[in-house]
């Protein structure tokens, strides 16, 4: 599904073969874990940008129609464990099928015995607390720049 028609993706991805992606009218959600020790989440934006200003170059006058960047609050390099996490799916379908594109999105895990919902935000958004309500809560958080 993410793949189609893209030649290579992940941390030596292509940047000109995505932005002929985006640009040809398809839809692309790209996101890092945010607490990755092996690849810096800053390296995939800056990437991420660099593919954008191909695409605008290449005539697609404004990126945020056909791609989006978010940061998965607390992930590690977790070799997909976020793609179970985050509802990927239903994400890029309502964007495709319904024309509504993703801006926060629910990043739901375990620590430990806890069950933990978070919001996973379009950058550079990013998810606070707002001071009260249970820390585990998706309720108790929104997402601010």
């Amino acid at each position: 599904m993410i793949g189609s028609g893209l030649a290579r993706i992940g941390a030596d991805h292509d940047k000109a073969a995505i932005a002929a992606f985006i640009t040809a009218g398809k839809k692309l959600i790209s996101w890092h874990d945010g607490s990755d020790g092996l690849l810096s989440p800053n390296d995939h934006y800056r990437n991420w940008t660099t593919m954008t200003d191909i695409a605008k170059f290449n005539g697609l006058s404004d990126p945020s129609t056909a791609t989006r960047f978010f940061i998965i609050p607390g992930g590690s390099h977790s070799a997909g464990q976020t793609l179970q996490e985050v509802d990927w799916a239903s994400s890029i379908m309502g964007w495709v099928e319904d024309g509504i594109a993703p801006t926060q999105m629910t990043y739901t895990f375990r620590s430990g015995t806890t069950t933990r919902s978070l919001p996973v935000c379009q950058y550079p958004q990013y998810p606070k607390y707002k001071g009260s309500g249970d820390i585990n809560g998706l309720s108790s958080y929104s997402c601010e720049s």
